[in-house]
Parts: C-alpha cells; sequence; structure tokens
C-alpha cells in the first residue's frame, strides 16, 4: 500500500517548469508528465497565467506523488512539446534547500554578477535567433551588461531561450513591461525577471491556472486593401491594439505589420499568397520597391515586408501604423533585417 505524500515536502516534490507553449493548459501539462513518468504520478499542475488577460505566462508548476519523480521529470527538460523545448528545474525553495550557499545568477563564463542591475530571462525565441538580433531588439530600452542566449552543446542550435541582464534596473522593468507576450519572429516571448538565486518570479499580476469579419474573398479583399491608402473613421465599439511602445531608436530595411488579418477566417485556398500580393502592391506603388514579403498564416496577423532602402520603410510605417484594416487598427514597426531573414 502506498504512503499518501506529506504536505511538509510539497516543494520537494515538485518543479518549476518554463517556456511553455500558450496554449497549453495546466491539464496537458499534467498529461505529459503522466505519459512520460506513468499514470498517477501528478499530484497538481499549474500554469501561471496574468491576472488581468488571463494569458499564460509560460511558466507553471507540478507537484508529483513522491521525491524520486523529480530528478526523473528534469531529465525531460528539452523535450519539445506543442513546438517548444520545455525547461525543468527544482521550485525556488527547493533550490535554495539543496544549495543554500549558491547566490549565482545564470552569468555567461567571465561575467561577474553586477549591482544594481536586472536581469531577464527570454523564452520562446525563434531558433534562428542569433545574439545580435535579441540585443537588437532589447538594446532600445537601456544600456545591456550581456545577452546570453543558451545553444545545445552538441549541435550549437538555439535552445531557444537567453538570459539579457541590464545595467539599470529600471531600464529591466521597462522592458518587462513592454516586450512580455511581445510576437517576435511568429513566436510570442515569455519575459520574466530572473531571482537572485537564479530561477524565475512571477509577479503580482500573475495568478495561478489551476484548470488545468468574414472571409476575404478576392472582391472583399479589394474593399479591404484600400484603406491602406487613407484613414478611416475607428468603428465604434473597437478597441486599439495593444502593441508594445518600443522606442524607436533602430531603422532598418524591414518592417512588420500587425493585425492585417484574422487566421480563423481565412479559409480560402493560397489566401496567404493572395494577401501577400496585394500587400506588396499597396506598398510598391506608394512607399518604394519590396525585395521580400512573408505572411505568417499561424501568427495573429503577422506580416513581415523588406524594401529596398530605409527611407522605404519609413515611409511604410508613417503611412501604415495605426491605419485601420478591415476592421482592425494595425501596427507598423521597425524589425532588424535579421530577423527579417528568419522568416524567408
Amino acid at each position: 500500500m502506498n504512503e499518501e505524500p506529506s504536505p511538509d515536502d510539497s516543494e520537494a516534490r515538485s518543479v518549476f517548469v518554463s517556456q511553455l507553449a500558450a496554449r497549453l493548459t495546466a491539464r496537458d501539462l499534467g498529461y505529459f508528465f503522466e505519459d512520460k513518468l506513468g499514470e498517477g504520478t501528478v499530484l497538481d499542475s499549474r500554469i501561471v497565467t496574468d491576472r488581468i488577460s488571463r494569458r499564460s505566462k509560460g511558466i507553471g508548476y507540478v507537484e508529483f506523488r513522491s521525491i524520486d519523480l523529480v530528478d526523473k521529470a528534469i531529465a525531460l527538460s528539452g523535450t519539445v512539446v506543442m513546438g517548444l523545448p520545455i525547461q525543468i528545474q527544482h521550485t525556488e525553495a527547493e533550490r535554495n534547500r539543496l544549495h543554500p550557499g549558491d547566490a549565482n545568477l545564470n552569468l555567461p563564463p567571465g561575467v561577474s554578477a553586477p549591482h544594481g542591475g536586472m536581469q531577464l530571462y527570454v523564452g520562446s525565441l525563434h531558433f534562428n535567433l542569433t545574439e545580435s538580433d535579441i540585443r537588437q531588439v532589447f538594446e532600445p530600452f537601456g544600456e545591456l551588461e550581456f545577452v546570453d542566449l543558451h545553444r545545445d552543446p552538441m549541435t550549437g542550435r538555439s535552445k531557444g531561450y537567453a538570459f539579457v541582464q541590464y545595467k539599470r534596473a529600471e531600464d529591466a522593468k521597462m522592458a518587462l513591461e513592454q516586450m512580455d507576450g511581445f510576437e517576435l519572429a511568429g513566436r510570442t516571448l515569455r519575459v520574466n525577471t530572473v531571482h537572485e538565486k537564479g530561477s524565475t518570479r512571477y509577479t503580482q499580476q500573475d495568478s495561478l491556472d489551476e484548470a488545468g469579419g468574414g472571409n476575404l474573398n478576392a472582391a472583399s479583399r479589394q474593399a479591404l486593401m484600400q484603406k491602406l491608402a487613407r484613414i478611416d473613421s475607428a468603428p465604434p465599439k473597437l478597441e486599439p491594439v495593444q502593441r508594445p511602445n518600443i522606442p524607436q531608436i533602430m531603422q532598418s530595411r524591414s518592417v512588420l505589420l500587425k493585425n492585417m488579418f484574422d487566421p480563423e477566417q481565412e479559409t480560402e485556398r493560397d489566401w496567404d499568397k493572395d494577401l501577400a500580393d496585394d500587400v506588396k502592391g499597396e506598398c510598391e506603388a506608394k512607399y518604394g520597391p519590396v525585395q521580400a514579403i512573408k505572411v505568417e498564416k499561424e501568427s495573429q496577423g503577422e506580416i513581415y515586408v523588406q524594401f529596398e532602402s530605409v527611407d522605404a520603410a519609413k515611409k511604410a510605417i508613417e503611412g501604415l501604423n495605426g491605419r485601420w484594416f478591415g476592421g482592425r487598427q494595425i501596427s507598423a514597426a521597425f524589425i532588424s533585417d535579421a530577423i527579417m531573414q528568419a522568416h524567408r
């Protein structure tokens, strides 16, 4: 007869899981571990969510029936679940118990712990992004100590997460507020602060999730594309799109258009190619030659456009950012050419 687990060793029987797909539920998380470790091995699984939006923060906790299952669970770190390699580690309390004198942050070799700064965990990164790409995205918020992109030691391939260290805590806080949930290269970033003991922490706006327009045909699309050329009066009950207020220090030939379409409403064959042709035609007619364009079919309306010149890209942003397109307010912002390259 199995002995019932004691509440006193709950932390020792639990793990912290990060880099979770946005659509993964607490129930999915529990099913994953039971599939790998056996039925009945999981007592509880929870996803950390934003209290306001209820969106997953990409991190969670799993409590197992016995302590011996924890190491087996941690050995599963790197397993791809819903397209992302999840990361599994001891909870903060258990880590501190096992290593009471270890106060190191996640620092790359040769870097000493800074004073007064703040380190961010950045997860759900596109695997083609480099440290230079990540630096270009986060540096506009303030001066960086380093960017440490973790890679597989055998293949050299990105693991999809990095640690970003700012020199000033206030800059890191601004980056955290603006970049958590930001879609970059077709993925929704998961950004959290890193505690001095090396684990991510969630804020007071987070909570634990314990629950484990019509289709566009050729004619309607042509009518909607005309809205790229003028300012339309806003529909009375639509709220403006919430988008990160990223300082526009960087300029490049590449532009990201967001909220251009709803993938759930697009059912026609080759709709993405038709939309790409339409957008390219409009942009070339009004702003300048387009070298490349990519419609991310699985995103929430993202279209990546690379112009022949920075001047053309700047004109496109000035002309398109904030415009209404088919009842949707679109945004336009510079991205690095390297990020654009990841989509080609």
